[in-house]
């Protein structure tokens, strides 16, 4: 029998939600060749997990694809893994949801395929050790992680050729650790030097299993790739040099389940709470990422012959804590937790399919995070994941017969007492600590968050951004490797704000206060109350939010007091009051606006009309009008805000400047939308306005 193993995997994914044009980009450029290319080497044996959000289009896109996917399985050249149905973080859903997710993904498999997967695809290799058991339960045999989960638990990698056991509350389940080095190699090193390193390092360590498994984008879809794996052809060099070896009996590829039925494991492991060590980087904090990216560059680019013991002990942060990172994230995460339990109650009901449906399409990972990808910076996915949530809680609400919910929290963005409110046509999540605002404008209409803008907020990238276009250079890298910047001037794109972007934000503006200016985060604020505490009163009856601060505005050196009411009415439909009252003795000159920030899928789907006349969400806009109509043609949404009289209205496009994919890039977040007037106050006097909400 053989002693080299070589198990090589692809893991093929696009998120829920993702537009149609990088669905088709995808197939044509990595998962239809890679798989054509596999097909002319029927001595090699590979294994394979397509997400089940991507497997759906699929099935529905291309059968003759799924038909070849089909006929590889059928003759034992790919084994098919599982996984959850539509690709969530598994630690930051239930047990019961993990389990369920997986064993609908499985029946999927079963009726699609025709096979029942003994292994999953662990998403984003993060790893608690507990999710041993709901894994298990959900009839998977084996998963992987990485080398980085085992090196932390204090294995070394020349022990890590092979599987081994773990379990917890003694639900087993095998591990199969992937090797970082060889991600890195695949497919940038030489085809044939790649086969070496594998041979080489098999043999030194007396025999075994080697593992690489990763995305199958970086096959053609990532950066450059097309051109080096299939054009000039690494992809066919790669497996033309691993039949050669085959046939010399030096190296074997191998289905991970007939590796496991012919070999014991390498004995048991309890492995730490981990990820793959990019990711655990881009869950630290932004102040403590700075000193950590050097220190973890620099043990990765050692030469391995020369590495010391200790950097395999050098770890980043807890995948957790990106839902701390970006509070943004943690909204939806926190409404997903609530649906996740308030379904629980409706498992006789009709619409239970349906509400689990939309519940686990809304838990698919990627907008809950950010690294190399745009993820939580994506509108459209972020955009896509809520809407499938808001789809869930609309069936829950008409289920339970309830028709204005009020709920308290203090556990999405700092901390601090949170209320959700739920009506009939809109969901609104106010911060009565956070300037009385709402992270959380949802129509049930379309089913999307419109509030939903994330803050612009540093990121350790935008000190790496370099003067030259790195990518220009020759040859093909991996994305990890590379800061690539589009824009000449994206320096002059970066800026940040002090608060959150929420909306019906409060402000009393500096008089001299320009559009310019505002835009950028860079101007004067007069008052206190864009981010600071309200008192708050529930008015379930009336429904009815009342929130109200006493706080100050300067007026020219004089810092003087000030009433802010607040009051959110649902009672028809939803109408926002507001009163500002001079409660000092002297007349104040003030500058107030209310500040909605509205996002779109696309700055090309998303407008907004003022005086009738139409505006794309690209380009500051100065005007006045009574009533704003955004609309956001790719959703179908149409909102219109309504004031009693004309005002100001200042608009401006949010763009972040944030990593992709395709490189660094100023990325449409959404769209500020102000209505201001100037006023004078005589003391004691009342300044009442309105903002009548509607779905067109």
């Amino acid at each position: 029998m053989h002693r080299n193993y070589f198990g090589f995997g692809v893991h093929c994914h696009q998120p829920v939600g993702n537009f149609e044009k990088v669905f088709e980009e995808s197939y044509k450029k990595s998962y239809l060749p890679f798989f054509e290319e596999l097909k002319n080497f029927p001595q090699i044996q590979i294994n394979v997990h397509i997400s089940g959000s991507l497997f759906e289009w699929l099935a529905g896109n291309k059968p003759d694809f799924v038909k070849l996917i089909s006929d590889l399985a059928a003759r034992g050249q790919i084994e098919i893994l599982g996984g959850p149905m539509y690709e969530p973080i598994l630690p930051l859903i239930s047990e019961s949801d993990i389990t369920e997710q997986i064993i609908e993904y499985t029946k999927f498999l079963s009726r699609t395929l025709g096979v029942y997967p003994r292994g999953m695809w662990l998403p984003e290799r993060v790893w608690e050790q507990y999710l041993a058991k709901p894994v298990a339960m959900a009839g998977i045999e084996y998963t992987l992680v990485d080398d980085y989960h085992f090196n932390h638990a204090g294995w070394p990698n020349d022990r890590l050729f092979g599987y081994f056991m773990t379990e917890h509350e003694d639900f087993k389940l095998k591990i199969i650790p992937i090797i970082e080095n060889l991600r890195y190699k695949i497919p940038y090193a030489g085809a044939e030097e790649v086969v070496e390193y594998i041979i080489e390092h098999i043999e030194t360590a007396g025999g075994g299993l080697m593992v690489m498994m990763d995305d199958i984008e970086k096959f053609g879809l990532w950066l450059k790739s097309y051109e080096h794996v299939y054009r000039k052809g690494w992809l066919r060099r790669f497996f033309a040099k691993i039949s050669e070896e085959q046939k010399k009996d030096r190296l074997k590829t191998i289905r991970f389940s007939e590796y496991l039925d012919n070999f014991h494991s390498e004995g048991n492991v309890y492995l730490p709470s981990d990820s793959y060590s990019e990711m655990c980087k881009w869950a630290l904090p932004y102040e403590t990422s700075l000193a950590f990216f050097p220190i973890l560059a620099k043990a990765k680019k050692t030469d391995e012959s020369e590495k010391e013991d200790w950097m395999n002990f050098i770890r980043g942060g807890f995948f957790r804590n990106m839902l701390v990172k970006y509070p943004e994230a943690n909204l939806m995460h926190k409404k997903m937790m609530r649906l996740s339990r308030a379904i629980d109650d409706f498992r006789s009901h009709r619409d239970f399919p349906a509400m689990r449906n939309h519940l686990f399409k809304g838990q698919c990972n990627c907008s809950y995070w950010h690294g190399v990808f745009g993820g939580i910076y994506h509108p459209h996915l972020r955009g896509a994941t809520f809407s499938e949530l808001l789809k869930c809680e609309k069936l829950v609400l008409k289920a339970s017969g309830e028709k204005f919910v009020v709920s308290e929290d203090d556990m999405v963005f700092y901390g601090q007492r949170e209320i959700e409110v739920c009506a009939e046509n809109f969901c609104l999540h106010l911060h009565p600590e956070i300037g009385g605002n709402a992270s959380e404008f949802s129509e049930f209409k379309t089913f999307h968050n419109v509030g939903f803008v994330v803050k612009r907020r540093p990121e350790v990238y935008h000190r790496e951004i370099a003067t030259t276009n790195i990518a220009e250079g020759s040859g093909a890298k991996s994305l990890h490797e590379i800061v690539r910047v589009k824009d000449a001037d994206i320096e002059d794109k970066i800026f940040y704000d002090w608060y959150d972007r929420h909306s019906f934000i409060f402000h009393f503006f500096h008089p001299a206060t320009k559009l310019y200016n505002f835009s950028q985060a860079r101007y004067g604020e007069q008052g206190d109350f864009v981010n600071q505490p309200f008192e708050v009163e529930i008015d379930r009856e009336a429904m009815k939010i009342v929130m109200k601060r006493s706080g100050h505005v300067w007026s020219e050196d004089r810092f003087l007091p000030v009433v802010v009411t607040k009051i959110f009415d649902f009672s028809r439909g939803l109408k926002f009051l507001w009163e500002v009252e001079n409660i000092s003795q002297e007349p104040i000159a003030v500058f107030p606006g209310i500040e909605f920030n509205l996002t779109g899928a696309s700055p090309k789907t998303a407008f907004f009309s003022v005086g009738g006349k139409r505006y794309r969400a690209v380009e500051p806009v100065e005007t006045s009008g009574s009533e704003v109509l955004f609309e956001e043609t790719y959703w179908k949404l149409k909102l219109k805000l309504k004031c009693p009289q004309d005002m100001e209205v200042w608009a401006y496009p949010v763009n972040s400047v944030c990593r992709l994919e395709s490189g660094v890039e100023s990325l449409f977040q959404g769209i500020s939308i102000t209505f201001l007037r100037k006023e004078n106050l005589a003391a004691g006097e009342v300044l009442r306005g309105f903002v009548d909400i509607s779905q067109e």
